[in-house]
């Protein structure tokens, strides 16, 4: 088994993070560290934990090369230098594991031979580690084991790629995916494409606490995933770069069942696309709800408010009560991804 762990900037949160993967009760494993030529001190702990600790193999890019690419990267070291290798996870550098994260999840997926990830609850917490809120995530029905289409459906519609991204992957199904692709929100497309490959194994346990800094950006993602410069199609809707891949991937790689016909190919991808979709206006539904809070008011509404408790009350108390409403808006935010 092996770790791949993307590191940059994080030099607060890393050790924690570091301590929390080499402390697992089930200790026979390899981490690959890649550092994405982090500007703070994120590559001196990963050099100082190595001496440490033999499992942990360290690298460090000579220029950045964002989140795509290092998760592409670290993956790859991975699977090339571990041939043998039978389960791989994704971990962050900055999230925290419970010991016994790993024996688990090892354990989970040993009991389901055809399953294909197995994941487990999390508990989101802030960048102080203070608990925001308990997040309990849906566990797939056993029946999608041998539907394909029901377990697309689930893995899209269902529960957040963001979250069983971080679960730990069968590298046997994993294989037969396009892994992490230079899309946006890459994590969803694998996620879906890995449902084709097997089923999931939910592990209704808080095994792992989530940091969250701030809330999702659209600009962040794409700036963060390719710092040299986006190319064009990650411009293009989301459904749109994913659905072209996982066509190409049914179509022409044949990544589903071997036994599937092109009619039934092309019914998963149309499966795919009203998930999304739906999911789309799942969102573009919260959004308009959010807009109607008092912590969401349009700009001239909230600078009208602001104005009138600074005349009155001062400056201080009018910041102080902007910020709490904001403080407000982002606990609903998150709390609406459940």
């Amino acid at each position: 088994m092996a770790f791949g762990i993307m590191v940059y900037n994080q030099a607060h949160h890393l050790e924690r993070s570091l301590q929390s993967i080499l402390a697992q009760s089930f200790s026979d494993f390899r981490l690959v560290a890649i550092d994405d030529n982090s500007a703070d001190d994120s590559f001196a702990i990963l050099e100082r934990y190595a001496k440490l600790d033999p499992r942990l193999q360290i690298h460090r890019n000579q220029k950045r090369i964002g989140y795509v690419r290092n998760a592409r990267q670290s993956y790859a070291l991975c699977r090339d230098g571990f041939p043998s290798l039978q389960f791989f996870a994704w971990a962050s550098d900055h999230d925290v594991l419970h010991p016994n994260w790993l024996e688990l999840h090892i354990a989970a997926l040993k009991a389901e031979p055809d399953a294909a990830l197995a994941y487990s609850w999390h508990q989101v917490i802030d960048a102080n580690g203070s608990l925001i809120h308990p997040r309990a995530l849906r566990a797939a029905d056993r029946s999608h084991s041998r539907d394909a289409r029901a377990r697309m459906i689930f893995a899209v519609h269902e529960v957040p790629a963001g979250a069983l991204i971080y679960g730990l992957f069968r590298m046997a199904a994993l294989r037969k995916t396009s892994g992490i692709c230079p899309v946006m929100a890459p994590d969803a497309l694998l996620i879906a494409e890995l449902a084709l490959a097997g089923s999931f194994v939910c592990i209704q346990e808080f095994l792992w606490h989530r940091r969250y800094f701030r809330l999702f950006s659209v600009k962040r993602q794409r700036r963060n995933s390719f710092p040299d410069g986006a190319p064009l199609h990650t411009y293009l809707p989301t459904t749109v770069q994913h659905t072209s891949i996982l066509v190409y991937d049914l179509f022409v790689r044949r990544l589903a069942e071997s036994a599937l016909s092109r009619w039934q190919a092309g019914l998963l991808a149309l499966t795919f696309i009203a998930a999304r979709q739906r999911n789309e206006w799942r969102r573009m539904r919260r959004q308009r709800n959010f807009a109607k809070t008092k912590g969401a008011a349009p700009w001239s509404r909230r600078l009208k408010r602001f104005r009138n408790i600074a005349s009155k009350k001062g400056a201080a108390e009018a910041v102080a009560r902007e910020l709490r409403s904001w403080l407000s808006t982002a606990v609903k935010l998150l709390r609406g991804r459940e």
